[in-house]
């Protein structure tokens, strides 16, 4: 198979383990409050600050791991040993850290960008990123595309999944991410959250439409 393994040589990613979290903004806090109606809690703010900070790791270095690197590094998952699954994740570059994270979340409830999911017992965790990986391996083409047909670049889905997950866990009720193009704004409030991430990882608001589409892919695989 084409590609490098990149836990293998860290240094030419220069990108294992876990990125230093994010500061949120107050004005990003205080929009996030008026969409959930209450106050964030310090733990959960400092896990959304995780989280934006691994996204735009990501975001920042792609180009400098091809997709033939993640599905080669996706696939050897499976011939190393639980303790190594675990090391070999920490040593990735953290495109391929964030498509496992979504298949975590997805797939087997666990959250990495929750502290203490960070201290599952390290054989357990490794177990369920071999599993993650080759799920991710043999998924990793599917992804969604505008109506143009273009992929829509990976780190918005990734960041759909994690919209909707993050709206359940701050105790909000299932939200449709559409409604009709006459409100001001058209968008529901979960589509507002996803463009307050957005702008914290790159300072660009989302284009509606593509949020509500990426959202009810996220919606789907639940």
């Amino acid at each position: 198979m084409a590609g490098r393994v990149t836990y293998k040589n860290p240094e030419s990613h220069n990108d294992g383990g876990w990125v230093s979290p994010l500061k949120l903004k107050k004005r990003t806090e205080h929009k996030i409050e008026k969409l959930i109606d209450r106050q964030l809690a310090d733990k959960e703010i400092a896990s959304i600050c995780a989280f934006l900070a691994r996204i735009k790791s990501m975001k920042t270095r792609i180009g400098e791991v091809k997709n033939q690197d993640i599905k080669r590094t996706l696939a050897s998952f499976s011939r190393l040993s639980s303790r190594d699954a675990t090391m070999a994740y920490r040593e990735s570059d953290s495109i391929t850290q964030a498509i496992m994270d979504e298949t975590l979340l997805i797939s087997m409830g666990i959250n990495l960008y929750v502290q203490q999911d960070k201290f599952i017992a390290i054989n357990v965790l490794g177990e369920n990123i071999k599993k993650a990986a080759k799920i991710a391996y043999e998924s990793f083409s599917d992804h969604p595309k505008r109506s143009s047909g273009r992929p829509i670049k990976g780190y918005l889905r990734i960041l759909a999944v994690y919209t909707l997950n993050l709206w359940m866990e701050l105790g909000m009720k299932p939200c449709r991410p559409w409604q009709h193009p006459d409100y001001d704004p058209p968008a529901t409030p979960i589509v507002l959250l996803m463009e307050e991430l957005k702008i914290c990882i790159d300072g660009v608001s989302i284009d509606y439409k593509e949020a509500v589409l990426l959202l009810k892919e996220a919606e789907k695989r639940r």
